[in-house]
């Protein structure tokens, strides 16, 4: 008592400490009185509740159509058009764990081929209408087309493909928004739509989103002595190549109205180049080969004639094939040039 008495500072301070020393569970640092097992399941969690934060996040930016929200500790729920279904996380999280850093591109799959089911529902909820906007033809390769049927919404009806020529083919796909396409059978939408209605309504629909791109949808590009090409714009689709329109715009562009070769090492990289331009061919051809071979999704690998007589592979062996790759490629010069 004397010494409280003689620091009466020192009481209050006593006292103000005390209670707080004596209620348990109030110290901001609780993981150092935590087990080791513990301590593992409160990471787990958040992790977990990260996670589904993620899937929710790429769904908002990639189909924003598709209302997402988290459910559960485990599971997002999802819903549009009036369908709606709940889709668990918990078959992500060994891929999750074993691929750091990599997290939005696993989830970015997973989820992809966990709303398959939601995407068939979906589609027999529009029905063919509602739908027809969405369509549009796709170029692929032989490889392309089996992964396209591997995650088709109804494994029992694979997509129907149309052959163009050797390893090139059209195959109709739904197109929603940033989350990649869905290739499509007839019977998803009714008995009654033909696979003939579904290719006309992506052709219908490829020549609209061609007529209305708002920038160039052909750039010209001058290689000096040997000659000039175009280039489909790296905003237009391939499929293009597939159109009237762009047949007639090619050969407005190279002022020609021959025979032109096309060069589409990528659904990107679409070369055009006049038949008669054979210097430029030459040169042009061994190129595509190379961004072909280096390409982690190529496309065609063979020179395309363009005639009245549509689409077909060209038979030509370049005169020059060089035996390396060229240290820079050959001075160019890009002009724009918009179709109206």
């Amino acid at each position: 008592m004397r010494l409280v008495s003689r620091f009466p500072l020192l009481a209050v301070l006593l006292l103000t400490l005390s209670p707080a020393c004596s209620q348990p569970g109030t110290d901001s640092h609780r993981e150092v009185f935590q087990t080791p097992e513990q301590a593992a399941i409160e990471r787990r969690g958040q992790q977990q509740a990260e996670f589904q934060d993620l899937a929710v996040t790429i769904l908002a930016v990639d189909r924003p159509a598709v209302k997402a929200e988290k459910e559960g500790q485990n599971s997002i729920h999802v819903e549009a058009d009036g369908v709606s279904r709940s889709v668990s996380l918990v078959e992500s999280y060994e891929s999750l764990g074993s691929h750091p850093n990599q997290e939005r591109t696993v989830l970015h799959a997973y989820l992809s081929e966990q709303l398959r089911p939601f995407d068939a529902d979906r589609l027999r909820a529009l029905g063919f209408d509602a739908v027809k906007p969405h369509l549009f033809p796709m170029l692929v390769n032989s490889k392309q087309l089996d992964e396209m049927r591997a995650i088709a919404v109804d494994p029992k009806e694979p997509p129907p493909a149309t052959l163009l020529f050797t390893d090139l083919y059209r195959i109709t796909v739904v197109r929603w928004d940033k989350f990649g396409v869905i290739p499509l059978s007839p019977g998803l939408l009714g008995p009654k739509v033909t696979q003939s209605d579904l290719d006309a309504a992506a052709m219908e629909g490829l020549a609209k989103s061609f007529h209305d791109l708002s920038q160039p949808r052909i750039e010209l590009i001058d290689f000096g002595p040997l000659g000039r090409s175009a280039k489909l714009a790296a905003h237009a689709d391939a499929a293009a190549i597939l159109l009237p329109e762009f047949a007639a715009a090619a050969r407005a562009a190279l002022q020609t109205d021959g025979d032109i070769v096309l060069l589409a090492p990528t659904a990107s990289e679409v070369d055009i180049i006049r038949r008669k331009d054979e210097k430029l061919l030459d040169r042009l051809i061994p190129l595509a080969k190379g961004v072909y071979a280096r390409a982690d999704e190529p496309l065609c690998n063979h020179p395309i004639l363009l005639s009245n007589g549509g689409l077909a592979l060209l038979s030509y062996t370049p005169a020059t094939q060089p035996a390396t790759r060229p240290a820079t490629a050959p001075a160019t010069t890009k002009h724009a040039y918009i179709v109206r």
